[in-house]
């Protein structure tokens, strides 16, 4: 089964760094005005929106800013921890949205 979406995970202390590794097209958001998630929990999700960014509760993908497909991103955390439960989340919302159909 093809993976949807593939990201590689750094963490160094309280840092998280990361790229977009792939991406199916229909996951890209091409519309500037809005944002495009393609999936969620109660805290955590990851959108569509320009480019690949973090934010504390939220992975952004690759969008409709498509020179910026493979920039490295980068987020400080609060905490060590902080950081842990982030990657923790995400990398369980990547793997439910590898899963979907």
């Amino acid at each position: 089964m093809r993976k949807k979406l593939e990201c590689e995970f750094h963490q160094f202390d309280n840092v998280v760094v990361g790229r977009v590794i792939h991406q199916d097209e229909n996951l890209r958001n091409l519309d500037d005005t809005e944002t495009k998630t393609l999936i969620k929990n109660d805290w955590y999700e990851i959108l569509s929106e320009s480019l690949p960014d973090i934010s504390t509760y939220s992975l952004f993908v690759r969008g409709d800013d498509l020179d910026s497909d493979n920039r490295y991103f980068c987020y400080q955390f609060n905490t060590k921890e902080n950081a842990s439960e982030w990657l923790q989340n995400i990398q369980s919302l990547i793997d439910r949205l590898n899963e979907e159909e």
